[in-house]
């Protein structure tokens, strides 16, 4: 700053001298001017009285000439003369003394002569204008301007150094104050970090133990809890992972060879079990996981499970309310984890109980739930704890139980749907779930007694997001219609109704689309009947089997004398069960595995290419402890089975997870069989 400030004060000292010099040479300008206008009327002047002299010389000889007469001819000659010589000479040489030789030098003698004989001329004063240019003004290069004065930084470095010469022993003097200066500091630098090492290390050893209103503040710490619950979910999954992370790559080659031999012992050992295992009891699955319910899952039933399609490993489990805790929540969701035994990766709450669960596909941070007092509820794993998203109790939607749940569509446009128990049927957008966005009321005008629907389950075909079938209180299986299609209104259709369980029908699934055919033209359904039957559509049975449909059966409920009521049969009955058989799923990775879950804890698996009556694996669940849902993953290889009593088993489906290259040709013969006989 200091530098441009010099730089301006001396710009301005310029432009100042340049303003003076300027008012200088006008000044001198303007006394040129008027010394020359003096001069010039001196001049006049002089020409004049010599002029007058010869002139009046003249008349004194002639008094009779007038005065006033002149010669014009003879006054432009002499003033032409005399401007000439005034040009060529100074007035200097004009002195009145001479007045003939000051003539002479102005005209010739001629002219002189003649003037003298004749008459005297006339002579005239005029005024003439003089105009005064002054002089362009010439630009001149001042290398002041542009080229500085100042001593440069080298130059000033190099007086400094002449003034500040030291001699050698100052300079000596001053190297030894600095190496000791330095060596003084890293000295100090030392110690101190010896210092800080020794309190580090007595701070490391000494156990730090923490009074209660210390641990009070470290357990309410919430970013201490979250850290801590993280960490410990990470540790466990690698502690239930098989690799062994303690392996030493550095020992000794005969320390590898007993670890070798013994771990080849262990494989022999494990591989003589399941020889063993095959040859005495034939196929089996194998159980790699119990959830156990404790603290706030203790005395709750599961009410359903659902896998993540994104995450093979996590499952959700919904529970009923505590009775013997009443001020607990009501209803409680989990999802575990495969490799995480004791606890839970993530824990909801919902204010009534929770009968159905459902993982977001398109959103696999999003979890969706139905409870008993009609409300639809959506859990975010990011927020944790509360549902993100509820419908409104009692205002619109859902006033009654809702036991079925599904989302349909795609994922840019995708919807989902449910049921309650009085036939209510809604469509909900999930990022709106103020109200539905469509409302059906399913009824069966048909019936003997009352139109009304008692909806205990319902199932869409893969890919179809408009017709669906549902299962009743009654027993009996409809299908019914989103929208108007094909002559048929949008609601239930009641011409067609799949009978062949007396009561409540607990569990309905439509085949999987997967594979090379296509197969969800085949329904299974289980019922408290202690029965599970197979079904296909009427469409089919017209042209397989009409004997399958029975017309005009008014024996069975209808209250229209001549109305068209058509019941379905089953083309297959399973009837190996003890008691109540509460769901029933298909296999997504094997075309012929149906499993099975009744009240009895058992857990079956049918297999229909090798035996359509009998299951070929059937296990005891949960200490026996009736089963309540059960549910297979995405890929198949995992089946998870829940009970009521809290427990849920997950089981390693192992060969029922990869079917033969023929065992989609053998199941289509398989069902075909079943509908034509």
């Amino acid at each position: 700053m200091d530098d441009r400030r010099d730089e301006l004060e001396k710009k301005r000292a310029k432009l100042a001298e340049l303003r003076r010099a300027r008012e200088e040479r006008r000044l001198a300008l303007i006394n040129a001017k008027s010394s020359s206008a003096s001069t010039q009327e001196s001049s006049r002047s002089d020409l004049d009285s010599l002029v007058n002299s010869l002139i009046g010389t003249r008349s004194s000889e002639k008094p009779s000439a007038p005065s006033s007469i002149k010669s014009p001819v003879l006054t432009e000659e002499v003033h032409s003369s005399i401007r000439n010589a005034s040009d060529s000479k100074s007035p200097s040489q004009f002195s009145p003394n001479s007045p003939s030789s000051q003539l002479s030098s102005f005209l010739p003698s001629s002219k002189i002569s003649e003037s003298i004989s004749t008459k005297p001329p006339t002579l005239k004063s005029f005024t003439t204008i003089v105009l005064d240019l002054p002089p362009k003004e010439k630009v001149v290069y001042n290398k002041n301007v542009q080229v500085s004065t100042e001593p440069t930084e080298q130059e000033i470095l190099e007086l400094q150094k002449n003034e500040n010469l030291l001699t050698q022993q100052q300079v000596q003097a001053k190297i030894t104050e600095a190496i000791e200066a330095e060596n003084k500091k890293r000295i100090e630098e030392e110690a101190e970090r010896q210092k800080l090492l020794q309190a580090q290390k007595e701070s490391d050893e000494k156990i730090l133990i923490l009074n209660e209103n210390e641990q009070s503040v470290v357990l309410s710490n919430k970013k201490f809890i979250d850290f801590f619950e993280k960490s410990s979910k990470l540790i466990e999954r690698a502690l239930d992972e098989d690799y062994d992370f303690t392996v030493d790559y550095s020992s000794s080659a005969a320390d590898n060879f007993y670890i070798i031999i013994f771990f080849a012992l262990i494989v022999f050992a494990f591989i003589l079990y399941f020889i063993h295992r095959d040859t005495t009891s034939g196929l089996s699955i194998k159980p790699i996981h119990i959830v156990k319910p404790d603290n706030i899952f203790q005395n709750r039933s599961v009410t359903d499970i659902s896998w993540s399609s994104k995450f093979v490993e996590l499952v959700a489990t919904s529970y009923n309310r505590n009775i013997l805790a009443p001020n607990d929540s009501d209803g409680i969701v989990a999802i575990w984890n495969v490799n995480l035994k004791s606890r839970p990766e993530y824990t909801f709450y919902s204010p009534s109980d929770v009968l159905k669960i459902a993982f977001n596909e398109f959103d696999h941070n999003m979890v969706i739930g139905s409870t008993y007092s009609g409300q639809i509820m959506v859990w975010d794993t990011r927020t944790k704890l509360f549902p993100v998203l509820k419908t409104l109790p009692g205002a619109h939607g859902h006033t009654q139980p809702v036991y079925s749940l599904k989302l349909v569509g795609t994922k840019n446009a995708h919807q989902l749907v449910s049921c309650s128990t009085d036939g209510q049927f809604c469509s909900w957008q999930l990022d709106m779930l103020a109200q539905p966005i469509e409302t059906i009321y399913l009824t069966n005008p048909n019936h003997s007694r009352t139109d009304e629907v008692g909806v205990t389950c319902f199932d869409f075909a893969d890919n179809e997001t408009s017709a669906f079938y549902l299962g009743t209180q009654e027993g009996d299986v409809f299908s019914a219609n989103r929208y108007d299609r094909a002559g048929t209104k949008a609601g239930l259709v009641s011409s067609d109704i799949y009978r062949g369980h007396s009561t409540v029908v607990s569990g309905l699934h439509v085949h999987p689309l997967y594979g090379p055919v296509d197969f969800t033209d085949v329904i299974a359904t289980s019922s408290f009947d202690y029965t599970c039957k197979i079904w296909r559509p009427k469409s089919v049975l017209k042209a397989a089997n009409p004997s399958l449909i029975l017309n005009n059966n008014l024996e069975n409920g209808s209250s229209v004398p001549n109305s068209k009521v058509s019941a379905i049969m089953p083309i297959h009955t399973l009837d190996t069960f003890d008691d109540y058989v509460n769901d029933v799923k298909w296999s997504p990775a094997h075309p012929a595995v149906l499993a099975t879950a009744d009240g009895s804890g058992k857990l079956s698996i049918f297999n229909f290419n090798e035996d359509t009556q009998v299951p070929i694996v059937s296990e005891t669940v949960n200490d026996g402890s009736a089963l309540s849902k059960i549910s297979f993953n995405k890929t198949g290889k995992f089946l998870a089975a829940s009970s009521v009593n809290g427990f849920t088993s997950i089981y390693d489906m192992g060969e029922f997870a990869a079917p033969k290259q023929d065992d989609y040709n053998k199941f289509s013969k398989t069902i075909n069989f079943l509908t034509t006989n």
